[in-house]
């Protein structure tokens, strides 16, 4: 809906170079969201970048609302309020720093600093069942696969799965014998509640102390929030897991569907400047 309907494609039109359209419109989604997020070029001075996740929210939002609110009708040139806003925003970004730097921070999974593996870690559920299960894997500063893991844990919550993620992350990280880590979730409410300690008084889960006992071991540890699409890798483990044995699995190796996922991630340049973020 954000790219095929009609009145997508006409808005798309109005940025798309004709002779990218076909490209453009025929790609499967997960490709195309991928392969507009790391185009360098520029619209209107606006990175596109920037501007393309820009659109995509606000064609959804008139979308939504076009379907719920009965008074509310799409802007008669759609395509220059959304250029505006992206102008708007970059405005903001250049006020803060330096935008090109600013900008793929946000969209893309950065690299470990010298010295520490990356530790990023997933829960997943099945809605029909509630079936949970999570993954989780370890890179190094170069993004290369060091080892990885996918667990079944059975009936549960999406909060739950998402706390044995992170219990089993530390403990095959803490096990394998690395002692500069940092670890990656996309559950916000768990990953701030261990760094504020919050948890300790008010316990999501039995499991919550063995996690924190992992945290307190004698090694350099950052816990960090990341967004859901940066989290990828770690995302997809957790939905085949759901699909696996019940129990626990190491992966020693790289698995067949996730090779070009990591392999797309170790291309991105650069890392995190300080592991404390």
């Amino acid at each position: 809906m954000v790219r095929d309907c009609v009145r997508s494609v006409e808005i798309w039109n109005a940025f798309v170079n004709p002779k990218d359209r076909a490209l453009f419109f025929y790609m499967p989604i997960q490709e195309w969201i991928r392969w507009n997020l790391k185009r360098d070029i520029t619209f209107s001075g606006v990175p596109w970048n920037f501007l393309f996740p820009i659109a995509c929210m606000l064609i959804w939002e008139w979308r939504n609302k076009s379907t719920k609110e009965s008074g509310f009708c799409i802007p008669k040139e759609p395509h220059r309020v959304i250029l505006q806003q992206a102008k708007t925003h970059v405005q903001a970004w250049r006020s803060g720093g330096n935008i090109e730097q600013k900008i793929p921070s946000t969209i893309a999974w950065s690299k470990p600093c010298v010295g520490w593996v990356k530790l990023n870690v997933d829960g997943a559920l099945c809605r029909r069942t509630n079936m949970a299960g999570c993954g989780g894997l370890i890179r190094n500063e170069k993004g290369e696969w060091l080892t990885g893991y996918m667990a079944k844990v059975g009936t549960a919550t999406v909060i739950f799965s998402e706390l044995w993620a992170l219990f089993y992350g530390l403990k095959l990280a803490w096990e394998s014998g690395w002692r500069k880590v940092e670890l990656e979730s996309d559950a916000k409410v768990i990953i701030n509640q261990f760094k504020s300690g919050q948890v300790k008084s008010q316990p999501l889960h039995p499991i919550c102390d063995s996690i924190r006992d992992l945290i307190n071991q004698e090694w350099e540890l950052s816990l960090k929030h990341i967004p859901r699409e940066i989290n990828k890798c770690a995302d997809i483990l957790a939905k085949h897991s759901l699909s696996s044995h019940m129990g626990f699995t190491i992966l020693e190796q790289t698995t067949s569907f996730l090779l070009k996922e990591v392999s797309e991630d170790a291309e991105m340049m650069g890392g995190s400047g300080d592991p404390g973020d």
